[in-house]
């Protein structure tokens, strides 16, 4: 083991750029976006993503999945470093693997030694681990920071936030700069063929400036980057003489990041027929309660969804505060989720009495129920 540290110092000391991305939401994205942004400017670049599956992104831009034979480790970074990283290597980005502050402090100052710290943005989220308010997750968050005559870019909206990461740095002496003054038009974010989102861009363009990458080569290459496949996305599907759009949000784990989402998604998907039915899956994990208080606000006080389906945890709590707020709540079994997922939508399609449904899958993934529910979908063939 002490080799292999000492191995990795060495491969990690030589190269020219070491990027470490953290935040609450879009890390995988994000870092996906700032290789792109290396590669344009001719690094030879290994990137690693941790997301809803681990993948190493290569020059190519290619996926390499991670093969896991246990539980997830943060040395894990060593061993992609000494694996993967050679004498032709000239960047790494690498998204941040942990949620406790002293793991992700770990993780900087001794395995990844950033010279560029990436902030995406600061949301509820991870609270038992990072803090209860959102000024708590910008301390914890600024954990990563990187070393003197570093630099740290955030595209996070909050200036009272913005401000906490700003005097952390300033005490480091690590440079600080707000990705969001940098100027990217909505016509240039509907070239993207996935959905992308702009604050995500304005981080590259930022990093591109830098480095001294020229803005436009920079934007040309994160046009070219490939999403992660389990990312949000939007799928319609026949079932008989009815339509069913689905929207895979589970990952999507903070209130704020999911109400942007929702709202996007109404704005672009059309499903116009005249009886559509807008519903919501609560999946819910035992070791998220957290979660589940921010997404019953949620869905209590803004939402406006026609039926709002639960399973996994927590059930009985959903069903007394949604009924409160006067929702229409359906708590499906556990067991036919995840044994019969097709006629669990079937269930909903009777339940709305609906030719068309617009369905969202929110709040945690990784849970026996979600996980056959999408395996299910993935097998149909979708429309267009």
């Amino acid at each position: 083991m002490y080799l292999e540290r000492e191995n990795h110092k060495n491969k990690m000391k030589d190269l020219k750029v070491r990027v470490h991305v953290n935040g609450i939401r879009g890390k995988s994205s994000v870092t996906r976006l700032m290789a792109g942004v290396l590669r344009a400017g001719e690094y030879n670049t290994l990137a690693k993503v941790t997301g809803n599956s681990p993948n190493i992104i290569n020059q190519a831009g290619d996926d390499i999945p991670i093969i896991r034979k246990g539980p997830a480790n943060i040395l894990e970074q060593v061993k992609i470093v000494n694996e993967h990283v050679n004498e032709k290597t000239d960047a790494v980005v690498l998204e941040c693997m942990a949620i406790k502050p002293k793991f992700q402090k770990f993780l900087e100052e001794q395995v990844i030694n950033a010279d560029i710290s990436i902030i995406a943005n600061i949301r509820e989220d991870h609270m038992e681990e990072m803090g209860h308010t959102l000024e708590e997750i910008a301390e914890s968050l600024s954990s990563t920071l990187p070393k003197k005559d570093g630099y740290c870019i955030t595209s996070e909206d909050n200036p009272k936030l913005r401000e906490i990461l700003a005097q952390k740095c300033k005490k480091r002496g690590t440079k600080f700069y707000n990705a969001l003054n940098y100027k990217v038009s909505d016509s240039y974010m509907k070239k993207f063929k996935h959905r992308e989102y702009k604050p995500n861009v304005q981080l590259g363009v930022a990093l591109a400036d830098i480095l001294g990458i020229p803005k436009n080569k920079a934007m040309d290459e994160m046009l070219l980057v490939k999403p992660e496949k389990e990312a949000s996305v939007v799928k319609k599907f026949l079932f008989g003489d009815k339509k069913l759009i689905w929207s895979n949000m589970f990952s999507i784990n903070d209130k704020e990041s999911c109400e942007l989402n929702l709202k996007s998604i109404y704005e672009e998907e059309e499903c116009t027929e005249k009886d559509t039915a807008h519903v919501c899956i609560l999946n819910n994990r035992e070791d998220r309660p957290d979660r589940t208080i921010q997404f019953l606000d949620l869905i209590s006080e803004k939402s406006h969804f026609d039926l709002n389906i639960t399973f996994g945890a927590f059930k009985k709590q959903i069903v007394d505060r949604l009924e409160k707020a006067q929702k229409d709540v359906f708590v499906a079994a556990d067991d036919l989720v995840i044994n019969d997922p097709e006629k669990f939508i079937k269930q909903i399609f009777e339940k709305t009495n609906s030719k068309c449904v617009l369905l969202f899958g929110l709040m945690n993934i990784h849970t026996p129920q979600a996980e056959s529910l999408i395996k299910y979908l993935e097998k149909l063939e979708p429309i267009n």
